[in-house]
C-alpha cells in the first residue's frame, strides 16, 4: 500500500513548561492511536486529497480540548475520535512534623452515637453547628481523630 511498506507519523502538543505533563502525553498517545485507526481503516493521513480535512479536524481537537478538556470530532459519516483529559493529581507527601496531628475541635464521640447526637451543645442543635452531614467515609475515620496519633 505505501511506498516503503509503512506508513510514519508524529504526534505532538506544544504546551507550557510550568504544566504537569503527564495528562498531555496521555493526550498524545490516545490522539496517536486514533489517526493510526484512521489511516488503516480510511487512509486519512496517507491520501494528499485529506490535508485540508486533517488541518480541519485538529482545529476541531484543538479548540474542544482547550474549552471542555475533552472531545468528539467527527473525521467522516463512521468515524470520530473521542476522549476525555483527565486531571493529574500530585501525589501526597510525607508530613515531615510527625507531631501534626488533627484536633478535634467538636465532640467527635456525638456524631458516632446516634442517641447522644440529638444533645446540644451549648443550646444549640448540634447538627446546625456542623457544616456537612455524617457520611461512611467520615464515620470511618472519625475514631482515629483524637488529637494524639
Amino acid at each position: 500500500n505505501y511506498s516503503r511498506n509503512c506508513f510514519q507519523f508524529n504526534i505532538c502538543m506544544v504546551i507550557d513548561g510550568s504544566q504537569h505533563h503527564e495528562p498531555y502525553r496521555d493526550i498524545a498517545q490516545l490522539l496517536a492511536m486514533s489517526f493510526q485507526t484512521l489511516e488503516v481503516e480510511t487512509k486519512l493521513l496517507s491520501n494528499p486529497r485529506e490535508g485540508t480535512s486533517i488541518q480541519a479536524i485538529l482545529a476541531q481537537l484543538r479548540q474542544q480540548l482547550n474549552d471542555a478538556e475533552e472531545c468528539f470530532v467527527c473525521t467522516d459519516s463512521s468515524h470520530a475520535i473521542s476522549f476525555k483529559v483527565r486531571r493529574w493529581t500530585p501525589a501526597l507527601t510525607k508530613i515531615e512534623d510527625e507531631s501534626a496531628v488533627p484536633v478535634p475541635l467538636l465532640d467527635l464521640q456525638k456524631l458516632l452515637d446516634p442517641e447522644r447526637r440529638s444533645e446540644s451543645p451549648k443550646g444549640r442543635d448540634f447538627h446546625q453547628a456542623l457544616p456537612f452531614s455524617l457520611d461512611p467515609a467520615l464515620a470511618a475515620v472519625l475514631p482515629l481523630i483524637d488529637g494524639v496519633r
